[in-house]
């Protein structure tokens, strides 16, 4: 049997989930996990799901899947860091770094870095590589900006944050290897569509704030959000990008 997101479910057949999870209200649709029954309430089921009959009802499910939403997440300490490291069998080889037609694609710019996206050899998985050249980095102090940078990013480990791989270099550039988002950014989104849905904002939003959430706890401040820095994926998760101006705060900041 098809999970019900079957269209964007990364496990397609439900017997190989541990769990399978119905829709609490209608009891009628059946799906492999929490994310693919969230993501479908938010891309169709609200329309369809026979209990919505009042507003009283959509509140009380607005607030169900507020508290059912509970991302992965994890903070590396040093111990984990160095461990990761000493483990890390990911190379510029492994992309094609030098001979992959992909590698042409470019999906965003700033400053003095480009983002590929580029395919892994071996698992055909697609990532997005940020390549800074070193020339463009003058100053001391901007080679400490992007050191801090990747020693911040390489410990977070959650749902909402674009995940940082791996940090690799070569004569001319550093590269920076990170999960792609799929599905673009928020900003792109809200100008495609002109404004977002009820639902879909607060679906947003929820998890926006689950990222920053995380982000605080861990005693940082991400200081750059904006709709540009809110990627996406063809599941609707959100990801929070873009750690450049991330620092740890203390009772002076």
């Amino acid at each position: 049997m098809l999970c019900c997101f079957s269209s964007d479910c990364p496990n397609k057949p439900i017997k190989k989930c541990q769990s399978l999870y119905l829709c609490p209200f209608c009891q009628n649709l059946q799906y492999c996990s929490r994310e693919c029954c969230i993501n479908d309430w938010i891309k169709n089921h609200f329309k369809l799901c026979k209990s919505l009959n009042n507003q009283y009802m959509e509140s009380l499910v607005s607030t169900y899947f507020e508290f059912q939403y509970k991302p992965i997440g994890l903070f590396l300490n040093d111990f984990q860091i160095k461990q990761r490291r000493r483990e890390q069998s990911i190379k510029l080889e492994d992309f094609g770094i030098y001979n992959n037609a992909i590698n042409n694609i470019i999906i965003g710019k700033g400053g003095n870095a480009h983002v590929h996206l580029v395919k892994h050899e071996k698992t055909g998985k697609l990532f997005a590589i940020k390549a800074i050249l070193k020339s463009q980095l003058i100053s001391e102090q901007q080679n400490q900006a992007l050191r801090h940078e990747i020693s911040i990013h390489e410990r977070i480990i959650h749902s909402n944050i674009i995940r940082l791989h791996s940090h690799l270099e070569d004569k001319e550039k550093h590269y920076l290897i990170m999960d792609y988002a799929d599905a673009g950014n928020l900003y792109k989104k809200i100008m495609k569509s002109g404004k977002l849905s009820r639902d879909e904002a607060a679906f947003y939003f929820l998890q926006i704030c689950k990222g920053i959430e995380f982000l605080h706890v861990n005693k940082l401040i991400h200081r750059d959000i904006k709709p540009e820095n809110i990627l996406l994926n063809r599941s609707n998760l959100i990801q929070i990008c873009d750690l450049g101006w991330t620092t740890y705060y203390t009772k002076y900041r």
